[in-house]
């Protein structure tokens, strides 16, 4: 996940130091001076270091530069141009390192804030952002002047930093001396009283001139890390050799670690293990952090109680997102370098905006900026026993902003002309067509020549199988240079560690067998859903295996949960199926856990995650708030969730070592012999109907509706069917016309037929996008005993125009309807990805509403919610994906949605209808 907050990472390790080496002829001891940099975004030109940065901040530094506690730091800076919506810093700074160091900073606020400009003395403590106003490091300000200065993009100004042993000192200026801010510290508590002269920026173009140091009362550089030898005791005898270093091997069928002693090692780790916790924006604080510092007084305190936690529920690594201070306690690590999440803040190929984005693997910068993380961060570790490997990305947007497998297509089709990633993609598609001609038959376009697509950003479908074969193409194009670049990089400064993938989310495009070219094990991110009581279904392990057969290399999974609704938290936000308690999650953590353990080429198992999130959320772009942690942010642990984890941990090498896992097979759901019976109805002479089944009341046609559904005599919801479409664009299509065809009694239930047409839209081939005719025929079943409800079946649809469109998918759709002035209707289960397949929508004023049950293992899907403007989406739909031609006609799978009114309405009273339903549909 990438930076929400100026200097708070949320959901990965920390930004890695990047080594690049530049010089120019600037003023430090009349002399030439190389410099070392954060990031390829610094660059030299003359006299002038120029910088042009994406988010997230990034240093520059003289190389060789001596750290002092007299340090003077100055230079010319002209802020040209915002480059990104966070904030913008044009500094010049005092550091030790990353987190220890001041800055003298003009500011601007993100475009969520106002763009406010202002002027900044802050300071980096430990990590810990803004230290010289908390509570515990409060320092007295000893001047405080013009620090809402307004300074202007494209003006030069002055920056000067002093420190001293007494405190610190800044001030801007105008370039005839007018000081227009100056801001001072007095160092009477903790600080960083010492450090070396750099520059810093983010989210913004900056030239920096005159460059000016001074440093006094050196002190000596800090001495090269010596890595500890590896030295975990383990009864596990060596089977294999060693290597000193940590390996993967396949004996017998199945996928090891082999740790640094030559021993079978299957990796079980927590994410996010970090003593300050997850910021939250609302708060304005990491809430387990400050808890931490208030409960174990210092970090080395919270340490060894977290190790020991760790290590009593049978984890045995340090994982993604982990405090550095918890390395070298018996647990192994892994580093994160984040390549392309970074270089996305920079130049992306997908941009970079409320996730991570996808890099410009094709700009000029990708290898050198590569080279340069590897060269410190890679090369550095190289002979580090306790590390395990790299994980190089977490999460890219791999479909990019469209969600589909064309995604990073459309995302390069949108780039302007000169940019280094849509040179590449008319490069590729010269050779994939040749001739433009082929380009647009496949595409339904008109382009002259590729010269003309070039500067052509608004994006279409393929219409044609060679069409969307170039899309998937193209994806694998850029796998191909994402991976070997990440990999050429590490593998020339670290022979000896693994590369661990990128973390794909869930699924992945065609690109699984690229990934395991380049990558010692291929990574994964997974939020299955599973039977609570039964365990992980077929389907899982299917989809699973199918990754592992493309991929043909070992595998780990480095994300997955089950968040329970009974911690206190909303939940509202993220990834995992839902469950009602913490018990239930416990029983979803041993079968999850049981089924990696024994999957062959399975060779790590990553639970997401130590902590939980803030009940408000971590940020605004980044909202989540669920109940993931084996702990609460209280730094309880959950207790039947731990005590399952130490059961079942330990048991990771013998689960392994056994296989055969046994997946979870209900029994496949079998339709009543009346659903899939072909009843013949006879036509219906009248334009109306109205049935009873139990307390319901339905009244059809009603309007372009199907069924007005009632209870007691009062409306609760609207059914009718919704045709989802797409021609380049999607479109969920209402029916514009409603009549019954016929019905039929079968002596239990009434069966009516009823179709529903839309004619408008029928207009030629290659016409703007709009929803286009059809004739849709749905079959409605209603008991006449029973409790009351009704089952909605689509039997076929039929494209009536003259154009070719998608048929995406068919909804049986539920709009409820207020009971009473001043009804508040929300979806029963608010949390996502619940459990149970089906929901309700409940008015909260009333007390009544209308639920929907369907079977498990069926073909429909169902997700009720609101969106922010209070719209209702009852999405229950079949999924289909299917060219329809003019004329052509789809035959809808026989499963059924079932619909029924609710009264007293709570979980408890939903739960029992569907029960009934249940048992009335067998009878």
């Amino acid at each position: 996940m990438p930076f929400f907050e100026r200097g708070t990472m949320i959901k990965c390790a920390s930004s890695p130091i990047i080594l690049l080496f530049l010089t120019i002829n600037s003023i430090v001891a009349a002399q030439a001076v190389s410099w070392e940099t954060q990031s390829c975004d610094w660059d030299v030109e003359g006299n002038v270091i120029k910088l042009d940065a994406g988010m997230g901040r990034t240093f520059a530094w003289p190389a060789g530069q001596p750290a002092g506690k007299e340090v003077e730091v100055g230079a010319t800076v002209t802020p040209v141009a915002r480059t990104a919506k966070e904030w913008v810093i044009a500094a010049v700074a005092i550091r030790q390192d990353d987190g220890n160091y001041w800055h003298l900073a003009l500011v601007e606020t993100p475009d969520d804030n106002g763009k406010k400009h202002f002027v900044e003395l802050s300071e980096m403590l430990d990590g810990n952002w803004l230290a010289q106003g908390a509570t515990e490091t409060k320092l007295t300000a000893s001047t405080w002047k013009g620090s809402d200065f307004n300074w202007q993009y494209g003006q030069k100004y002055q920056l000067k930093l002093v420190l001293n042993p007494q405190g610190i000192d800044g001030t801007v200026s105008e370039m005839d001396g007018s000081v227009r801010s100056h801001i001072g510290y007095c160092f009477d508590k903790k600080a960083v009283t010492q450090g070396s002269p750099a520059l810093e920026g983010s989210s913004l173009s900056a030239t920096f001139e005159n460059f000016k140091t001074e440093v006094k009362q050196q002190v000596p550089p800090p001495p090269a890390e010596i890595f500890p030898e590896y030295t975990v005791t383990d009864s596990t005898k060596a089977i294999f050799k060693s290597t000193g270093f940590f390996r993967v091997e396949k004996k017998r069928g199945k996928w090891w670690f082999v740790d640094p002693k030559g021993r079978q090692f299957y990796l079980v780790g927590t994410d996010h293990i970090n003593f300050r916790g997850h910021w939250c924006e609302k708060l304005g604080y990491a809430p387990y952090g400050r808890l931490a510092k208030e409960k174990y007084g210092n970090e080395d305190a919270w340490v060894k109680v977290t190790l020991q936690r760790l290590k009593e529920w049978g984890f045995n690594a340090l994982p993604a997102g982990h405090s550095q201070s918890l390395r070298y306690g018996g647990l192994p690590h892994i580093e994160f370098l984040s390549l392309g999440s970074h270089f996305a803040g920079r130049d992306a190929l997908c941009p970079k905006t409320t996730w991570t984005g996808f890099p410009d693997v094709f700009s000029p910068k990708w290898t050198r900026y590569c080279d340069s993380v590897a060269r410190r961060v890679c090369a550095e570790n190289k002979d580090n026993q306790w590390l395990v490997g790299y994980f190089l990305d977490n999460e890219l947007e791999w479909y990019g902003k469209n969600h589909k497998l064309d995604g990073l297509f459309v995302e390069a089709w949108k780039l302007g002309k000169d940019r280094p990633g849509k040179k590449a993609w008319i490069d590729f598609l010269q050779k994939e067509f040749g001739d433009i001609a082929e380009f647009n038959s496949a595409f339904g376009s008109y382009f002259a020549d590729y010269a003309a697509l070039a500067i052509d950003v608004m994006p279409r479908t393929a219409v044609t199988a060679k069409g969307t074969a170039s899309c998937q193409q193209w994806v694998r194009h850029v796998a191909e240079a994402y991976f070997k670049t990440c990999s050429d990089a590490i593998r020339r400064h670290d022979p000896n560690h693994l590369i661990l993938g990128c973390r794909f989310a869930g699924r992945a495009p065609d690109v699984w067998d690229i990934a395991g070219k380049y990558c010692d094990v291929v990574s994964f991110n997974i939020y299955p859903r599973i039977d609570v009581e039964g365990g992980v279904p077929e389907s899982v392990l299917k989809q699973v295996n199918e990754w592992a057969d493309e991929a043909e290399r070992p595998m780990m999974v480095t994300e997955w949960s089950f968040p329970a609704l009974d911690a206190g938290l909303p939940s509202m936000h993220g990834a995992g199926m839902r469950v009602d308690t913490q018990e239930q999650r416990a029983k979803c953590f041993g079968h999850f856990q049981d089924f990696l353990f024994r999957l062959p080429y399975i060779v790590g198992s990553c639970y997401f995650m130590y902590l939980d999130e803030p009940a408000l959320g971590i940020s605004s772009t980044f909202p989540e708030d669920s109940n993931y942690g084996l702990i609460s942010e209280k730094d309880e642990p959950y207790p039947a969730l731990t005590t399952a984890a130490a059961a079942l941990n330990p048991q990771a090498l013998q689960r392994h070592k056994e296989g055969n896992f046994k997946p979870f097979c209900p029994a496949k759901h079998k339709l009543p012999d009346w659903l899939l019976g072909s009843s013949e109805t006879q036509p219906y002479a009248g334009e109306e109907m109205k049935l009873t089944s139990g307390r319901m009341i339905l009244e059809g046609p009603m309007g372009n509706k199907g069924w007005r559904m009632r209870l007691d005599g009062r409306p609760v919801a609207d059914l009718f069917p919704l045709i989802h479409q797409n021609m380049g664009q999607d479109f969920w299509v209402h029916p514009s016309k409603v009549k019954i065809l016929g019905t039929a009694d079968d002596g239990k239930r009434t069966i009516v037929d009823m179709e529903f047409t839309r004619t408008e839209g029928d207009v030629a081939a290659g016409a703007k996008p709009e929803p286009r005719p059809f004739r849709a025929v749905m079959r409605y079943w209603i008991p006449k005993s029973t409790g009351g409800w009704v089952a909605s079946q689509c039997l076929s649809v039929q494209n009536t125009g003259r154009c070719v469109w998608h048929l995406k998918g068919v909804f049986h759709y539920m709009i409820p309807l207020p009971a009473v002035e001043g009804s508040k209707i929300e979806p029963l289960r608010r949390a996502p990805n619940y459990y149970r397949s089906a929901n309700a929508w409940v008015d909260l004023i009333a007390n009544r509403g209308a639920g929907c049950w369907l079977f498990e293992e069926g073909n429909l899907t169902c997700n009720y919610w609101k969106n922010d403007g209070g719209s209702f989406h009852s999405d229950l739909r079949e999924e289909t994906n299917i060219e329809m031609k003019p004329g052509d006609i789809y035959k809808a799978s026989p499963d059924a949605a079932f619909f029924f009114p609710l009264s007293d309405v709570t979980i408890k009273t939903y739960g029992d209808a569907c029960a009934q339903v249940v048992r009335e549909i067998s009878d």
